[in-house]
C-alpha cells in the first residue's frame, strides 16, 4: 500500500544523500518507520494508510507509543499541526532505538561512547564476584563481547573506541573487576584473540569482527548498499 501511494506521488520519502534512492518506510520486528514530507496532503495519505491497515489486519496503531520526529528546519507551527493531525506526540530530543540514537552525525564517538560506559559499569558491577580465569573468560565472551554487537551491525566503530574496549577487557582478564588496581598484563589482547590451538584464548578482535558484521553493505542489490555507495 505504501509503495503504491509512493508510486502515485502521494507521499515522498527521504534521501540520505544525493543520488541515493528515496526511502518511504522501514520495518523491523513490530516497529515501523514512515518517512514523508510535512504537508497536509501527505499527512492525510499516511493517516488513510494506517486506517486501511487497521481495517485489513485487525490490529490497532498504538498512538501513545507512536511519535513523529521532524527536520530541524521545520517551524514550530508546522510541527504542532502535523503531530495534532496524526494524533501522536512530537519528539523534541534525539530518541533511542535498540540502544542507539536515531540520528547520528559525523562524530560517531559522541554517539557510540556510551558503549564504553556500559561495559565499564557492567564489569565494575562484578566487583563482589571472585571468579577464576575460566569464569572471567566466560563472562567476557558471553556478556561483554555481545554488548556492542548491534552497534557493530550498523556502524564501523572508531579504532580508538575498539582499542579502549579491548583494553578494559584485557584489564579485567588479568586483574579482575577492580580496574584501578595495577598489575602486569602478561599478554596483549591481540595475543589472547588467537585460537586456543595457537596459544590464545579465542577472544574476538572487535575491529575485525566489526568489519565482518558490515559485510552486508556490499550485498548486491541490497538497500543498504544502494544507500551508502
Amino acid at each position: 500500500m505504501i509503495r503504491k501511494q509512493e508510486g502515485l506521488g502521494n507521499i515522498v520519502g527521504i534521501s540520505v544523500a544525493r543520488g541515493a534512492p528515496r526511502v518511504s518506510h522501514l520495518f523491523f520486528a513490530d516497529d515501523s518507520y514512515l518517512f514523508f514530507r510535512a504537508r497536509d496532503e501527505e499527512c492525510q495519505t499516511v493517516k488513510n494508510l494506517l486506517q486501511s491497515y487497521e481495517e485489513v489486519s485487525g490490529q490497532k496503531v498504538n498512538h501513545q507509543k507512536s511519535s513523529v520526529l521532524f527536520s530541524p528546519n521545520l517551524g514550530g507551527d508546522s510541527r504542532t499541526r502535523v503531530s495534532s493531525f496524526l494524533g501522536v506526540s512530537s519528539e523534541e530530543t534525539n530518541p533511542r532505538y535498540l540502544g542507539l540514537q536515531a540520528l547520528v552525525g559525523r562524530k560517531k564517538m559522541d554517539i557510540l561512547g556510551y558503549l564504553l560506559e556500559r561495559i565499564l559499569k557492567r564489569i565494575q558491577s562484578w566487583n563482589n564476584r571472585f571468579l577464576s580465569k575460566a569464569g572471567r573468560e566466560i563472562m567476557l565472551k558471553t556478556i561483554i563481547q555481545a554488548m556492542p554487537t548491534y552497534a557493530m551491525n550498523v556502524f564501523l566503530l572508531p579504532k580508538e573506541l575498539c582499542s579502549e574496549i579491548e583494553g578494559i577487557m584485557n584489564g579485567y582478564w588479568w586483574r579482575g573487576s577492580d580496574l584501578s588496581r595495577r598489575g602486569l598484563r602478561w599478554k596483549s589482547w591481540q595475543s589472547l584473540c588467537y585460537p586456543k590451538q595457537k596459544g590464545g584464548l579465542g577472544f574476538q578482535s572487535l575491529r575485525e569482527f566489526n568489519i565482518a558484521m558490515l559485510g552486508k553493505v556490499n550485498k548486491p542489490g541490497g538497500l543498504l548498499k544502494a544507500l551508502t555507495r
